[in-house]
């Protein structure tokens, strides 16, 4: 197995890095608050001149990225590169690759998520489709040009009245259960070969209390078993990971050997890291604190890393027990 160090904080790696990308969720909050220490450590880092950007699996835009994390706490300033989201990179594409065209789109409705209304706009001119009042045979032939995954609350329709229609989606993002309503949209799509657009490949998230969110991500892979084709937008593909690195270039971080991605998924913050050969800081704080079975803010066992690194089949250099100093 690929060695790895396991350090009491950030701190203790600190003079070895100019740069960092760093995620959100899971690591500087946890949707709803920041974590305990992480608006500590990122004031520290500024001040110590370390640059910083965010690299985010999120279907907001840069700005809105900065204004939530300043309401949690931080200076968006400190983030000298600003913000590289999901979402940002999924609108540019669509606006480019499907202008006036039908989508089905899965989105989200919670008001404490990255609203629907503007990343709509940010995608263009499409024209949503109506899935609850498609006809069976009209489903017998291409009845949309793309499939945009943007969240898993609910199936968007055209606007009525001012208002958005939708189609609940169930239980899905609590339980994980696709049968009721999202495996026969996702069979129906894979049928006529309709391609899926994931804006946050986020398998999991995890809740204050512990509890576990299911992610658009567990969705594209659901789709991707049915034979579905699916273009992935974040991390861990590898365009995100570029972008910031070229960001903190330009903010004068010369040597990407200084560099390092904070994070707190092996499955998109340190395999996209490995994948381009970046420096990974695993955190312990959030998708893995229930793999792992540890105490929040505790560093878990060598041999339980080790075991869980090992399914994974990714290693991150470093592993601390939260974003502190």
């Amino acid at each position: 197995m690929t060695p790895f160090e396991i350090v009491p904080s950030i701190a203790s790696v600190l003079d070895r890095y100019d740069g960092f990308l760093v995620d959100q969720w899971g690591v500087m909050h946890n949707g709803i608050e920041s974590m305990e220490h992480a608006n500590e450590c990122v004031d520290l880092l500024a001040k110590a001149n370390k640059k910083m950007v965010i690299v985010s699996n999120s279907p907001g835009d840069e700005h809105g990225t900065l204004k939530a994390l300043h309401k949690m706490g931080f200076d968006p300033q400190h983030f000298v590169g600003g913000a590289v989201t999901s979402g940002m990179l999924a609108t540019e594409y669509i606006r480019e690759t499907y202008p006036k065209s039908r989508a089905l789109v899965f989105g989200w409705l919670n008001p404490a998520a990255p609203s629907v209304e503007p990343f709509l706009e940010r995608c263009g001119d499409l024209e949503l489709v109506d899935w609850n009042k498609l006809r069976e045979e009209e489903m017998e032939k291409p009845f949309a040009d793309v499939l945009i995954l943007q969240g898993n609350e609910a199936i968007l329709g055209p606007m009525v009245d001012g208002e958005r229609s939708s189609t609940s989606m169930g239980d899905f993002v609590f339980s994980g259960k696709m049968s009721d309503v999202i495996d026969p949209v996702l069979k129906k799509c894979a049928q006529q070969k309709i391609p899926l657009l994931c804006v946050d490949p986020d398998f999991i998230c995890v809740n204050p209390d512990g509890s576990q969110l299911y992610m658009p991500g567990t969705v594209a892979r659901r789709y991707e078993e049915l034979g579905g084709s699916c273009v992935y937008f974040g991390k861990p593909h590898s365009a995100c990971f570029q972008e910031g690195v070229q960001r903190l270039m330009k903010e004068g971080v010369s040597d990407t050997s200084r560099i390092a991605m904070i994070g707190d998924s092996l499955h998109h913050d340190v395999k996209g890291a490995n994948s381009i050969g970046l420096d990974s800081i695993l955190v312990l704080g959030g998708v893995h604190r229930k793999d792992l079975g540890h105490d929040f803010g505790s560093m878990a066992s060598r041999g339980d890393l080790q075991a869980l690194f090992k399914n994974v089949a990714q290693t991150p250099t470093i592993v601390a027990p939260l974003l502190k100093i």
